[in-house]
């Protein structure tokens, strides 16, 4: 931490030593913390490059004292769960990954100098960036795994880690490699994956035999995640798509373009709809739970 008097009103800097700065957002809720039980209100800092600067006056004529701190230094973070992360996830759940990626920007800008630092939500942005990404698709695999690995490394709920490994693995069925994908879920399965993320387990063994091209018994397994696994709604959009895709190889456009629709009901509804019936099961399918 350095101390730093200016004698007189303090001197603001140029334009273009401005244009330099990086001002983190006035929000009065957030607090730093540091060694020696140092807490600054975020509101009071400026980032200027890797240092966190606090100004204060300290006389009638203006005087000023500054007072920096390294961001390194930075132990915890105190700040309130951001609204966007639940109103990102809610655009997913609808199928507008575009909105919650928009959603999601500026607290990307905010939470990065603190990835790492505990009370960060930099964890949280990542994975619902992540799920944004993966269902944009094509074009954003390269981001998405860049991003999944980053949530990998830095993540601290097993939660979170198994789901960018549940990514990663899902990267490589969209990258025509489904026996490495297979063998990376079988080494995830044998270390116990979350109750919690059974339906993703679903949904990515769905996705490997629709990249085999068994399409009949993708579409079973899309159904079943319909069925038994509704309540999860992120991951109904994704189904859908996978349930089209499944349904065009077997030739069905009837269905195919009954789901169209329903993606794009989805998409288009302010909040979550009321889940729709699943479509009919080809001859021979049985939806017994997975």
């Amino acid at each position: 931490m350095t101390w730093l008097l200016h004698r007189g009103p303090y001197e603001r800097r140029s334009t273009a030593s401005l244009a330099l700065v990086v001002f983190l957002p006035l929000l009065g809720a957030q607090t730093l913390h540091f060694p020696d039980g140092v807490s600054v209100p975020l509101s009071r800092l400026e980032l200027r490059g890797r240092r966190l600067i606090e100004q204060r006056t300290v006389s009638p004529d203006g005087g000023q004292v500054e007072r920096s701190f390294l961001l390194a230094d930075v132990v915890r973070v105190d700040w309130p769960r951001p609204a966007e992360l639940d109103a990102a996830a809610d655009a997913i759940a609808r199928g507008d990954a575009a909105t919650a990626e928009t959603l999601l920007d500026p607290l990307r800008a905010e939470h990065a100098p603190f990835a790492r630092v505990p009370g960060s939500w930099w964890g949280e942005v990542l994975r619902i960036r992540l799920r944004a990404l993966l269902l944009l698709g094509a074009g954003r695999e390269a981001e998405a795994g860049r991003v999944a690995r980053e949530l990998a490394a830095i993540a601290g709920d097993p939660d979170a880690r198994q789901e960018a490994r549940l990514a990663l693995t899902e990267l490589e069925v969209r990258a025509g490699r489904p026996d490495l994908a297979e063998a990376m879920l079988a080494e995830l399965e044998r270390e116990g994956v979350s109750t919690r993320l059974q339906g993703a387990i679903h949904l990515l063994r769905a996705d490997l035999l629709l990249a085999r091209r068994e399409a009949e018994d993708a579409v079973e397994a899309y159904l079943r995640l319909w069925v038994f696994f509704r309540s999860e709604q992120e991951l109904m959009p994704r189904a859908l798509q996978g349930a089209i895709a499944a349904f065009a190889l077997l030739g069905d456009e009837t269905q195919a373009a009954r789901l169209k629709t329903e993606l794009a009901r989805l998409a288009a509804a302010e909040t979550p709809p009321p889940a729709i019936d699943a479509p009919a099961a080809p001859v021979g399918v049985s939806l017994s739970p997975p």
